[in-house]
């Protein structure tokens, strides 16, 4: 379940001058041509999918100052998708929302929104010897709702909660050269931007990040390779009380296959980060990273550990990890456990763990755990976890039910950083009317606890038609 709608005036000005709103257009002018060169070539399609809903519902709110607390509410859901393929390119793009009009207890009260608006846009064109990708995201939601959502474009984001509203664009581009040589090139950029409005929050400031990789990768013999890589990555704060942050590294790293079960990976190299508190202070921290990996493969999955050492702005980071995957009849299981220990701050543990498992040809259970640490714009470091617990099951052959938990919690290590933890709790269930033509019903409900602020809940439920046209352009 997915629901989009419009931006503020703000956000809705920073996509338009990235071009975004004209994406279903670019997508539809590009799509054609290829759609007739990949039939011209004996094997190219352009398909579509476009799913319009409408629903009736509840959502109230709680720990919140807004007149927005209680609200009966109608919503029109839109979604489209377009893919188009053949033998060297690929396109897709998805855009999906909701038109929402809530009744807020009187006619003053009524509101028109278009929340949370979503679209993403791929690009790739490839050979034999070379490949280039492209990536743009969009993305404006409720800053309570971004824990439970990941940037497919900058997934090692922080964990952030409270009011207002979080207006993200994402834009990457990955060159591949030589990829059928002995000699291989990768260039990677990254362009994106953070904004913020309505907040109450004065941590939560505006941000850009722009980031430049090159790696030179050259076989010395098969199973054995040498990298050359460098990247710069920097980070622009708006306002004081955030950092501006540059990290420039540079290094080598080893991929060797010792056997043909067994591989290993090392890196070597040496990096320098430039800060600056926007309030005339600036820092500088410098030194070597290294890390080294060792992969088995085996019968039933496989076995991994690693080691690494990383320079921070809060100073090394060493983290020591053990991994275990399996696979069997009925699913797979994977688990990492780990340490990290930063100069000056305690040792805390990592683990990672997912596993699927069909409890019968009809149902299915799903587990996911992951924790990792993380520095902010406010150079705070912190270890976040995320775990995701998913039932689902098929009733009959025409509906299906499914229910997942999701807890998201941010343990800050310095001083100044602030403790987080969100959890949801969703439910809901499909009937098939007709095909293509479903009845949807759903539950959620949300909270989220915040040092020094009050705990907000949110509950959520509605029903509604939905129904999906597949189409040939």
């Amino acid at each position: 379940m997915t629901t989009i709608t419009s931006a503020s005036k703000k956000g809705a000005s920073i996509a338009k001058k990235a071009g975004l709103w004209a994406l279903p257009a670019v997508a539809l002018s590009v799509g054609v041509p290829l759609a007739q060169d990949g039939a011209a070539n004996g094997g190219g399609s352009f398909i579509g999918q476009l799913t319009i809903g409408q629903r009736l519902g509840y959502d109230s709110d709680s720990g919140t100052t807004s007149d927005t607390d209680d609200d009966i509410f109608t919503e029109t859901t839109l979604g489209l998708q377009l893919t188009s393929e053949t033998r060297s390119q690929r396109l897709e793009f998805s855009l999906d929302g909701a038109l929402r009009y809530a009744f807020g207890g009187g006619g003053d009260n009524d509101r028109f929104d278009v929340e949370d608006p979503r679209a993403q846009l791929t690009y790739a064109l490839e050979s034999r010897r070379s490949r280039l990708s492209f990536d743009a995201s969009y993305q404006r939601s409720d800053v309570d709702d971004t824990a439970f959502l990941l940037d497919p474009l900058d997934p090692e984001s922080d964990v952030i909660t409270g009011a207002g509203n979080r207006t993200r664009l994402g834009l990457g581009t990955t060159l591949e050269l030589g990829r059928d040589g002995p000699l291989s090139t990768q260039l990677n950029h990254f362009y994106g931007e953070t904004r913020f409005s309505g907040t109450t929050d004065p941590s939560l400031v505006d941000t850009r990040t722009r980031e430049l990789g090159l790696r030179l990768r050259y076989a010395l013999q098969p199973g054995v390779s040498l990298s050359l890589f460098a990247n710069q990555r920097e980070l622009d704060a708006a306002g004081p009380g955030s950092s501006d942050r540059e990290t420039t590294r540079a290094g080598l790293g080893l991929d060797y296959a010792i056997t043909p079960a067994l591989r290993a990976e090392a890196e070597l190299s040496y990096s320098e980060i430039d800060t600056d508190d926007n309030a005339g202070v600036t820092s500088s921290t410098s030194g070597v990273n290294a890390s080294l990996s060792l992969t088995r493969d085996m019968p039933n999955g496989s076995l991994g550990f690693s080691l690494s050492e990383e320079q921070t702005v809060n100073g090394a980071r060493r983290q020591v990890r053990l991994s275990r995957n399996l696979d069997y009849s009925r699913g797979t299981f994977g688990v990492t456990l780990g340490l990290s220990k930063t100069d000056g701050l305690d040792t805390e543990p990592l683990i990672q763990a997912n596993a699927t498992y069909a409890l019968d040809p009809l149902s299915q259970l799903s587990l996911s755990l992951s924790q990792s640490s993380s520095v902010n714009d406010d150079n705070e470091e912190s270890i976040n976890s995320q775990l995701s617990i998913g039932y689902s099951r098929t009733l009959n052959a025409l509906s299906s039910l499914s229910a997942n938990f999701t807890l998201i919690d941010r343990n800050a290590l310095t001083v100044t950083g602030e403790d987080q933890t969100s959890t949801r709790f969703d439910l809901s269930h499909r009937y098939e009317l007709a095909r293509g033509f479903n009845m949807v019903s759903s539950y959620r409900r949300s909270r989220t606890e915040r040092d020094g602020s009050p705990d907000t809940k949110t509950t959520e439920l509605f029903l509604g038609l939905e129904k999906t046209f597949d189409f040939r352009p």
